[in-house]
């Protein structure tokens, strides 16, 4: 019995976003969650703390911890960051860690490219303790905790100019296959292919007033496609609020403000519209976000989008 119901975990986990990756309604403040070739982006270093409590009153549903550290070098067209994160749903839990490095092209005077990879190593932790089972002999879990540790690789490229660009990564670059038993030929789950598309423009309204549309496509096997739109209205470059959809699932609305240009802090709620919304009250979503003082402009990096 113990061992259908890890099984159905990790088939569940082969086929759901949430699962194998985090998902973030605001990554638009946090860029480099989902594509390592943001990292040296903007003029400064920043450092972002982002939870994510999702299916509130469902009972173990998911919920994920992300610390990011990303900036460019000084006098140097290069960034590099880190990130962190702990994804956690009913008795798994799941551990990421990342490096990174980018370059960043001039292909014109406006119009930058970005190029950039990523090493990290993940674990996966299943606690039988959490489990409630028939049969207490159970093999397969009767030290009461398994673990399955990976290392694993992501590209990303960014194109863009002062105030639009757009992304593509690719992460879980190694296909790793998830394994509980001391015989390696059996296996749970394998870490599928992803690719993500993301693009946005900041359309100048009036001097105090911008309106940034954007986008995020994700592809899965065999997942079915995934398409977030947002719609965000920034005041002075401080205040901002918005709203987006994400098909099939959720509407979503945030809220933000940045203090002193050191601090960004940030609110979203999405409502379930599926199935999820007879249990669920919606998932909530907070962020704290550093800027660090801005090194010289010679870095050529955005300094308007990702605030």
């Amino acid at each position: 019995m113990k061992k259908l119901l890890i099984i159905l975990i990790f088939v569940f986990a082969g086929k759901s976003y949430s699962q194998q990756l985090p998902q973030y309604t605001q990554y638009l403040f946090n860029l480099y969650a989902i594509n390592p070739a943001f990292g040296g982006f903007k003029p400064n270093w920043n450092a972002t703390f982002n939870q994510r409590y999702q299916w509130s009153g469902v009972t173990d549903a998911p919920r994920t911890f992300t610390f990011s550290a990303e900036g460019p070098f000084k006098n140097l067209k290069m960034g590099m960051g880190g990130l962190v994160y702990v994804d956690m749903t009913g008795p798994t839990r799941r551990l990421g860690v990342q490096v990174s490095y980018a370059y960043h092209f001039k292909l014109h005077e406006k119009v930058k490219l970005s190029l950039a990879v990523s090493i990290g190593y993940s674990q996966w932790v299943v606690d039988g303790d959490k489990i409630t089972i028939k049969d207490p002999n159970d093999p397969l879990l009767n030290s009461g905790r398994i673990t399955t540790n990976n290392i694993d690789g992501k590209a990303g490229l960014v194109l863009y100019g002062d105030n639009w660009y757009f992304g593509f990564s690719a992460p879980q670059l190694f296909h790793n296959k998830m394994r509980f038993w001391q015989d390696s030929s059996k296996t749970l789950s394998v870490m599928e292919d992803h690719y993500f598309f993301n693009g946005a423009y900041a359309f100048r309204l009036h001097e105090d007033w911008e309106l940034e549309p954007s986008f995020m496509l994700k592809l899965a096997v065999p997942a079915p496609i995934r398409l977030d739109v947002f719609l965000r209205a920034i005041w002075k470059e401080q205040l901002w609020f918005g709203f987006g959809y994400r098909m099939k699932h959720a509407w979503t609305a945030m809220l933000g403000y940045k203090i002193k240009d050191r601090i960004s802090i940030g609110y979203s709620y999405d409502y379930d519209f599926n199935d999820l919304k007879r249990v669920s009250s919606g998932t909530h979503e907070i962020l704290l976000r550093v800027h660090f003082a801005k090194y010289n402009q010679t870095t050529e990096t955005n300094a308007k989008l990702d605030q």
